[in-house]
Order: structure tokens, then sequence, then C-alpha cells
């Protein structure tokens, strides 16, 4: 129950085909992303959904077939851009098996943050290197999918949103980047202010902005 509100939802599936749709209650999601593996056909996707009613109420997930391996995850988030609220996106795919999954997003607008979406396939549970997440395993101990986010990405470089096991696995991975809300910002002690003619940061504290 907050201000300029999305619901992010990413899917992974072994064998189900694309996700057909996604709803909150009556509400549609929309697709942000999709990708499938090149040679083994699995697939992952991010979804959001603009401003949900708030409440309570199932998400609901619908595949185009049927499959005995898939899953979903779902985070909310609020103060995002209610236009347009995807930016920049990315899509990796493992080709051969490995221990880290590997994907890096470049955001491109002030404020923005990064959101990703993973789908294994090994013997050992990925675990993420970012702080804020999920991830589970689906249909058995052999497929898991994830979500991970970084709300202060480095705008302008790369920023990597990595995942890590004991074992090696195909994988792929998508990522986009959510921009905020910067319609009348709250300056608060704290904010950082980026001058792009003199390329320095400065904090606001106690009513003065310091070089950072």
């Amino acid at each position: 129950n907050n201000s300029n509100r999305i619901l992010i939802v990413s899917t992974g599936e072994y064998s189900a085909g694309v996700v057909s749709g996604v709803t909150l209650g009556s509400q549609n999601f929309v697709r942000a992303i999709s990708r499938a593996h090149s040679s083994h056909g699995f697939i992952t996707e991010l979804w959001y959904l603009i401003n949900p009613t708030v409440g309570t109420a199932d998400i609901t997930v619908t595949w185009s077939g049927t499959a005995n391996r898939r899953g979903f995850t779902g985070t909310s988030f609020y103060n995002v851009d209610q236009s347009s609220p995807i930016g920049v996106t990315n899509t990796v795919d493992s080709g051969g098996q490995s221990s880290t999954v590997s994907g890096t997003i470049t955001p491109t607008t002030t404020g923005s943050m990064v959101i990703d979406a993973m789908m294994w396939l090994n013997g050992t549970q990925a675990s993420l290197t970012r702080t804020a997440g999920a991830i589970q395993f689906i249909g058995g101990n052999d497929r898991s999918t994830g979500q991970q986010y970084s709300t202060t990405p480095t705008i302008g470089s790369a920023n990597a949103m990595n995942y890590t096991a004991s074992d090696v696995g195909h994988w792929i991975w998508v990522g986009v980047e959510v921009k905020a809300n910067l319609v009348n910002p709250k300056v608060v002690d704290g904010s950082i202010f980026y001058a792009t003619d003199t390329n320095k940061s400065y904090v606001l504290y106690n009513g003065s902005w310091t070089e950072v």
C-alpha cells in the first residue's frame, strides 16, 4: 500500500512452453522479457503489473502447455514510473554447463533499480549473491528458479547479477531495468545528487550539500 506500485513475477519452466498469462485477481500482467535456452528449451520470464490493487489476491500463472517442473516468485516495489517502467533489458544463455549464473544490466535512467530471473538445471540449488531475492526448487531437487534485485545499481555501468552452486549445470538468465518515478521526488537527508557537468556526487545533510 504505497504510491506508484509495481508487482513483478519471475517464472521458470522446464517443458511447459512460454507463459500465456499472469493475473492478480482479475488484473493482467505484461510480459517484460522472455528467454529460452538454445539447446534444452527451458524458459524463464519476467512479468509486471503497474498499480496493483491494494489487498490480498491470488497470483495465477498460466503456461501454454503442461509440465511437472515449473514455478514462480513475486516481489512488489513502490516509487516506480507508472507510464514506462521497464528500461534496458538483457538475456544470457549458458550454452554449456557452469557453476555460476552470470548476467549484467547497464541501467541508463537515474534512480533505476535492476531485477532478474533465472532457471538452473542441476542437482544443487544455486545460491544468491545479492542480499535480496528469492530462490526455490521446482518439481523435485534438480531444477530451480531464482529472482534477485538491486535498488542501488551504478547507472551507466554493467551491474553483475550472479548466482553460484557447488555443481555445474545449464542455465538461462534475464534481467531488466525498472525506472523510478522521478516526478516531484522527495529530497531528505541522505539524498544523493549527481552533477553531470562536474562528474561529482553530493549528499544532503542538515540542509547542506557535501561532495561525496
